[in-house]
């Protein structure tokens, strides 16, 4: 009769460990960790003067409902410049801490209208348990649950959502740009004076930038239009390059 199969024991914190040192030396040793600031200077000016160059087309394309098809390229390198900011965060593009959270915070709440501050604290909070229940946000209750127990607490129209979840999923990343930024001023109630006004104020400056540029240059309701196809496809973009790196992964409990 053929043994019984047992699932091999996962290893322990110190046994992990052990594995996770050389590993993590001959990385360094690689020069794979190495800061490539010339790479970031070019990235970040090419994706300037890239998002310039579009709201220039938006200037004279002018009064055509076609102009609102430019939200496309406009919600792609939006997250270009998310992506960059999450650089910031992880402290990649330059060896000084300050100077990567002033990037962060250029690239951030001044340019892109999402708190550096706030995603900081929940990616950090991510890394450090990833996909572990209760203690990584990023699988925390919200809209969609991430586990059987999270769907069987949901009531009312998140019961619903939760158990059509599969289907609404991309409807629901089109919402996701703006949630983003709500998510980023809420987290500022509860920072210091300081935060609050440097964050905030980049936060404003962002929101008045954006819609005195978006209204000067169309009428209202084509502007309004550029605006939601910029932020439902960058919420979009952002949620298909965050799925695929969390589906099939294992979800430890509290």
């Amino acid at each position: 009769m053929p043994a019984a199969l047992h699932a091999p024991s996962r290893p322990s914190r110190q046994e992990a460990g052990s594995d996770f040192a050389p590993l993590a030396r001959r990385v360094r040793d690689s020069g794979l960790l190495d800061r490539r600031r010339g790479y970031y200077v070019r990235a970040i000016g090419l994706n300037l003067a890239a998002t310039a160059a579009v709201w220039g087309a938006v200037a004279w394309a002018g009064d055509s409902w076609w102009t609102v098809l430019l939200g496309v390229p406009l919600a792609v390198l939006a997250a270009r410049t998310g992506f960059l900011g999450h650089d910031a965060g992880h402290r990649q593009i330059a060896r000084s801490a300050r100077v990567n959270r002033w990037l962060g915070l250029v690239l951030g709440n001044l340019l892109l209208g999402m708190g550096h501050g706030w995603w900081s604290d929940k990616h950090n909070r991510h890394h450090a348990n990833p996909n572990h229940v209760g203690k990584d946000p990023d699988v925390g209750e919200g809209v969609l649950a991430w586990t059987a127990e999270q769907a069987g607490r949901q009531r009312g129209v998140l019961r619903w959502v939760a158990r059509h979840q599969a289907v609404l999923f991309f409807p629901l990343l089109t919402l996701e740009g703006v949630n983003l930024k709500v998510g980023s001023v809420l987290f500022l109630r509860g920072r210091s004076r300081r935060d609050r006004v440097v964050e905030g104020g980049l936060l404003v400056a962002h929101a008045v930038g954006y819609l005195v540029l978006a209204l000067s240059l169309l009428p209202v309701e084509k502007a309004v239009v550029l605006m939601v196809v910029q932020h439902a496809l960058f919420g979009l973009h952002l949620g298909a390059v965050f799925a695929p790196n969390h589906k099939g992964m294992a979800m430890p409990e509290p």
